[in-house]
């Protein structure tokens, strides 16, 4: 009966607590591959704090009726949205040519910057938070996104 009654109240705890977006990822080439959708396109992303702009694959955008070199949609990570963001369509096969997995863009801090990104590698696990959601966890690094 004690056993019952606890699981029930950690049930009831995590039930309250926000959770975090969670997608498995690989690490691959040395950089952090996820599955996500930009501007509707889904795929295999390269998953880069260091990269200033979210960058759609021309071959994959041209695929999927874009013409434009900039596009505005819909970033989608991890169960996690943002709308409205801007998108420039590049062509990324000198940047993406070793990958086993045919890349469909990059994801980059402008998009990242939205949230507190928690990497586990082992298995590879890729959380992300809403800033104010996010628990006190020890990370190993941590790196500020904003200031761009």
């Amino acid at each position: 009966m004690k056993l019952v009654f606890a699981c029930s109240l950690a049930a009831l705890a995590c039930a309250t607590r926000a959770a975090a977006g969670e997608v498995s990822c690989v690490y691959e080439e040395g950089v952090l591959v996820a599955p996500a959708s930009v501007a509707g396109v889904a795929g295999d992303y390269i998953i880069d704090t260091g990269e200033t702009e979210t960058l759609l694959h021309e071959t994959r955008a041209q695929g999927n009726g874009f013409a434009e070199a900039d596009v505005t949609g819909e970033v989608r990570l991890a169960g996690e949205t943002l709308d409205g963001r801007p998108v420039k369509v590049r062509d990324l096969d000198a940047r993406t040519f070793p990958f086993r997995t045919p890349i469909a863009g990059v994801i980059g801090a402008d998009s990242l910057s939205a949230y507190v990104v928690d990497i586990s590698f082992s298995p590879c696990r890729l959380r992300v938070w809403r800033p104010m959601e996010a628990p006190a966890f020890r990370a190993d690094a941590a790196l500020s996104l904003t200031g761009m």
